[in-house]
């Protein structure tokens, strides 16, 4: 069983670190929307947008990946609820995310579409399926739709709110990760605390 989860995530990481190094060449399309008149001082603003944009990926890809760890590793102990919650959480967000950035990245909503919703269903695949194939499920369901969602709201974002959207998006999902994370935590000690309550009852 400990090897499975070994592999499974290993191949999420994989595929994940790869969807992330999609956004290089596909900055070849986003280049294409650029005229020819850029100067130095729009030059440099462009590295600014292109820094935040993957540091806003990489920052979701390595949360994404730390709960996806930590729900498989606590998939016998956590509720039916709490799975699928924890498992439609990370997958909608992360996929939210991949989406605003590869729309407002891209401007091509084919491409921001199937990218977000590959890295919600994957997300949403892994983080549920040690617990059920419901949770599972319902974290597949909800990567799909957020991946939909930011896809959308990246094409069509104005230029001047790009930056501010794509930190909007990443500020929220880690908002929401923690709460998650916290909500998680405390449901783990409340099953610790009543394991230990169970073995000092006498027979």
């Amino acid at each position: 069983m400990q090897r499975k989860g070994f592999f499974l995530t290993s191949v999420f990481i994989c595929i994940l670190i790869l969807v992330s190094a999609v956004g290089t060449p596909l900055s070849a399309i986003a280049a294409e929307h650029d005229h020819s008149a850029a100067t130095a001082v729009k030059n440099s603003y462009s590295t600014t947008i292109v820094a935040v944009y993957v540091l806003s990926l990489i920052t979701v890809t390595i949360v994404s990946l730390f709960l996806v760890v930590r729900l498989r590793a606590s998939s016998l102990v956590l509720s039916k609820m709490s799975a699928m919650m924890g498992a439609m959480v990370v997958a909608m967000m992360a996929s939210l995310v991949f989406g605003t950035v590869c729309g407002v990245w891209t401007h091509s909503m084919f491409y921001s579409t199937w990218i977000s919703v590959v890295v919600g269903i994957l997300a949403g695949l892994f983080a549920g399926s040690s617990h059920s194939w419901i949770a599972a499920m319902d974290g597949m369901l909800s990567g799909i739709m957020g991946g939909m969602m930011g896809a959308m709201t990246g094409v069509m974002v104005g230029d001047k709110e790009q930056v501010l959207t794509v930190l909007f998006t990443t500020a929220l999902f880690l908002v929401i990760i923690m709460f998650l994370y916290q909500s998680l935590k405390k449901e783990l000690s409340s099953a610790d605390l009543s394991k230990e309550e169970s073995h000092l009852t006498p027979m």
